[in-house]
C-alpha cells in the first residue's frame, strides 16, 4: 500500500473516531439537559404547591430551556 492511501485511511479512521466521540458527548449533554429540565419542572411544581414562585433568575432559566427544547422538536 502506498503512503498516500495509508494516510487517507488513517485520516478517515480519525474522523470517524472524532465523530463518534462528538456524538457520545452530545448525547451525554442532551441527557444531562433533560434531567436538569425535569428537575427544574419538579422544583417549579413544588414551589407552586407550596404557594411560592420561583426566584426570577431561576424562572427565566426554566423558560429559556423550555423554549430551546421546543425549537429542537
Amino acid at each position: 500500500m502506498n503512503r498516500r492511501m495509508h494516510v487517507k485511511e488513517y485520516g478517515q479512521t480519525y474522523v470517524e473516531s472524532v465523530n463518534e466521540a462528538v456524538e457520545a458527548l452530545s448525547q451525554t449533554w442532551r441527557a444531562y439537559g433533560d434531567q436538569l429540565e425535569q428537575s427544574m419542572t419538579t422544583e417549579r411544581i413544588t414551589f407552586k404547591v407550596q404557594g411560592r414562585s420561583l426566584p426570577e433568575g431561576l424562572s427565566q432559566a426554566v423558560g429559556s430551556a423550555a423554549e430551546r427544547n421546543a425549537e429542537d422538536l
